[in-house]
């Protein structure tokens, strides 16, 4: 029996190509899993800076950076296994380090061990077509990152935004809600469940400074005022709160749009005024979706805007700056 590469003979050279191919199969579609994962939370967090070129950093910078680890590192193990491997088990040290405060046994049986195994079989593996396996590496995840990511571009580079962050009134059935001007009652910051709650209570009747003491002219809004006060392309989105179900209901599905939303904010949730349990309020989303978190919870993109009922009798009508919209 003839010896093949390095030596070994014809079966063990056949199962170190099947363990390349294993290791370009396994790699790429890491790579496959974090760019889906990194396409989509990009588009639906991230790119709401005016500059294309910050968007743009903060794509690979925040959102693409472990597809773009696992690409470069398969292919390395491709080209130079042994340089593969011992980049594998340094992506393994690196991983038990960043979640050092989870589980260990978790942490080493779901992220650890994997990881050294796909370096062991790095280092054993062999390639008939190099250039193919790293074609595939390179090519299959962003293609698969511009098919997924291509709806929702088209739909932020869509986005409504008439500019106006001032007062803005909805109107709602036979009501009309105002919304707070963009400062401390619409802060471009995340903060706290109680701080929203103190800031709402504490906003004077402009919207734009805070009051020592108690007003109760804005409050925290319900998100049921959320949710049937959404747009989408300067309509309403027809929204509607279960409150049986838990479930906000659309007939067009909102989006991060004037007049409720600054699409240039970072903020992508907000705070309600709706407790479902103590502890806990329900958050909500500027697509519609809602989830109770704990009240203590601090999130750079969790804030709040500021609402109240407008009163004809104490206020005038709605100018061009607080103008009603309907559906």
């Amino acid at each position: 029996m003839t010896p093949d590469i390095d030596g070994a003979q014809p079966s063990v050279a056949r199962w170190r190509f099947r363990t390349g191919h294993a290791v370009t199969v396994v790699g790429t579609g890491l790579a496959c899993f974090w760019g889906y994962w990194g396409i989509l939370e990009n588009f639906h967090e991230g790119w709401y800076y005016d500059s294309a070129w910050l968007n743009i950093r903060l794509l690979f910078a925040q959102y693409l950076w472990t597809m773009l680890v696992f690409q470069l590192i398969t292919a390395v193990a491709v080209v130079r296994p042994a340089a593969g491997a011992l980049a594998f088990g340094v992506l393994a040290l690196l991983s038990s380090w960043r979640f050092r405060g989870a589980t260990p046994v978790v942490v080493g049986v779901s992220i650890v061990a994997p990881l050294i195994l796909l370096g062991v079989a790095a280092r054993l593996a062999r390639y008939r077509r190099p250039h193919w396996h790293v074609a595939a590496i390179c090519g299959v995840p962003l293609a698969l990152i511009l098919v997924v990511g291509s709806g929702p571009a088209w739909r932020i580079a869509h986005r409504h935004d008439d500019g106006n962050r001032g007062v803005r009134a909805i109107g709602v059935d036979s009501a009309v809600l105002e919304w707070a001007p963009q400062g401390p009652g619409w802060p471009s910051d995340g903060v706290s469940w109680e701080e929203a709650v103190y800031r709402a209570r504490h906003l004077r009747a402009d919207g734009l400074t805070l009051s020592d003491s108690v007003l109760d002219i804005w409050r925290l809004p319900t998100v049921e005022d959320a949710v049937v006060s959404m747009h989408r392309q300067g309509l309403r989105a027809g929204g509607s709160w279960d409150a049986a179900a838990g479930q906000a209901r659309f007939e067009r599905t909102p989006d991060k749009e004037s007049p409720l939303w600054d699409p240039h904010s970072k903020i992508i949730y907000w705070w309600t005024a709706t407790v479902p349990r103590p502890g806990y309020a329900l958050r909500v989303s500027y697509d519609g979706r809602t989830l109770e978190v704990p009240k203590e919870t601090r999130w750079g993109y969790l804030g709040f805007r500021a609402v109240r009922r407008f009163e004809a009798s104490s206020r005038s009508e709605p100018t061009s700056r607080t103008r009603a919209t309907r559906g």
